[in-house]
């Protein structure tokens, strides 16, 4: 990692724990061993995004984890931050600022309202959002557009039962990751999704 982008990840966990004293970001239970549950969790992501990505849409973004910390890490992509809490995207918001971010749109509103303002990305993202079937039905008049659109997303346990219900009513390309962080979860990637 280049010890500027090291430097801008030191910054945000700052913010982080300053912040979460009066705003619920992240489970309570999780903030002494924040940096290993949602940087690292976050940053292991990176190999699976791929180098051609130009734009990145992070839905349910919450403390921005991961798209708020694959944007630092990745200055080259656009990264749209998709949270409709207001006081969980005036803490992006915040964020990008304070690391001078310039490449974090941050979209305080509902995935459905903006489905049509925003160009269709070439990756999506989420942590702990939705079920892959809500996934795929929510954003399906996006990826409709673009049909090479990758999704990585990390899950946990679940993840079979999630695959065969979203198996029910779309097809799709997957390829399971083990998880560096959790013996449990794995990262998802998804990809050639079409309906049956």
């Amino acid at each position: 990692m280049q010890p500027e982008i090291r430097e801008k990840l030191d910054q945000y966990h700052a913010i982080l724990k300053r912040w979460q004293k009066t705003i619920n970001l992240v489970s309570p239970k999780t903030m002494d061993d924040a940096w290993s549950r949602h940087f690292e969790d976050s940053l292991q992501l990176l190999p699976h995004i791929p180098e051609d990505t130009q734009t990145l849409w992070d839905l349910g973004s919450g403390a921005g984890f991961p798209g708020l910390v694959i944007a630092i890490s990745r200055p080259d992509i656009s990264v749209n931050l998709i949270e409709s809490d207001t006081r969980k995207s005036a803490f992006l918001s915040n964020v990008s600022r304070e690391t001078l971010s310039g490449n974090v749109h941050v979209r305080n509103d509902r995935l459905e309202q903006i489905l049509n303002d925003l160009p269709p990305p070439d990756v999506m993202t989420a942590r702990a959002f939705s079920s892959l079937l809500k996934i795929f039905t929510m954003t399906q008049a996006v990826w409709e557009l673009n049909e090479n659109i990758v999704f990585v997303l990390p899950k946990g346990r679940n993840v079979s039962v999630e695959i065969d219900e979203a198996e029910t009513k779309f097809q799709f390309d997957f390829d399971e990751k083990p998880s560096t962080i959790d013996d449990e979860s794995c990262i998802l990637i998804v990809s050639n999704l079409r309906v049956l």
